[in-house]
């Protein structure tokens, strides 16, 4: 047999583990709603499944049939309307949008250079969708990243700078008040997760994630804060093994940056 994925749900609170599903090859969400929707199995009888975490409810939606692409990427804070990705290697790439009560798809966006696009959706509507853009970037043939980006780049007008370093810093993610980011570096020793005031741009090291970051996604920090501001929770493989780690934030630390 394969290897599988499962979906397990962690409370910090009470620091217990249950596992929701196994079988599972895609999970999107609308940041910090609660809910999941996850697609099991793989194929035209892969089935779209909704779970709400505040009370564990399990919903089966529907099989993805002949709907292009493997499953939802993001969902609008309403659940009205999903986001699929599509890629044909070496440049073919499309979003599309799913009427997730007809299932009708529509390609809304298409262009070499959206190779990894991080779908987002604003979060209290869905009349605006951040997609990352990677120009230059490509895959080989058979999909994996040759180049992330090139030194293309587009006229653009200028933007106030929150934050500059001399490091690289990477897998950025906003607080949900939107006060607040939160960033990792490679370069430095320890692999540090760094939070910055996005009013004064000040900022704090939290902590030390000492992964190795290599080129698999779980090594990769990604950290992101929870939706009280108070931890931030990231990846690591620092014991050899990838795990998911949080880092509490002290009391008065958020405060220190304003």
């Amino acid at each position: 047999a394969g290897a599988h994925v499962d979906l397990l749900l962690y409370d910090i609170k009470t620091y217990r583990l249950a596992q929701l599903e196994r079988e599972v090859h895609g999970v999107c969400c609308h940041a910090w709603s609660g809910v999941l929707f996850v697609t099991v199995g793989t194929g035209r009888t892969a089935r779209l499944v909704k779970f709400d975490l505040n009370t564990l409810e399990r919903e089966e939606l529907f099989e993805w049939g002949d709907l292009p692409g493997g499953g939802l990427g993001v969902i609008s804070a309403d659940h009205r309307t999903g986001l699929i990705y599509t890629q044909a290697p070496p440049q073919d790439f499309r979003i599309l949008t799913m009427d997730m009560e007809t299932r009708k798809t529509k390609v809304i966006h298409q262009s070499p250079d959206i190779i990894n696009p991080h779908l987002q959706f604003r979060l209290h509507n869905a009349r605006r969708i951040l997609i990352q853009e990677n120009r230059g970037g490509m895959l080989d043939a058979d999909g994996n990243m040759a180049r992330s980006c090139s030194e293309r780049g587009v006229d653009r007008p200028k933007a106030r700078v929150v934050f500059e370093s001399t490091n690289i810093w990477n897998h950025m993610s906003v607080s949900r008040c939107g006060r607040y980011f939160v960033t990792d570096c490679y370069g430095l020793p320890g692999k540090p997760i760094l939070i910055g005031s996005i009013r004064t741009g000040k900022t704090r090291v939290l902590c030390e994630a000492n992964t190795t970051g290599g080129g698999a996604q779980y090594t990769h920090l990604h950290p992101y804060m929870t939706s009280d501001s108070r931890w931030v929770v990231f990846n690591s493989d620092r014991t050899g093994l990838a795990q998911v780690y949080i880092a509490s934030i002290p009391e008065g630390f958020l405060e220190s940056l304003e």
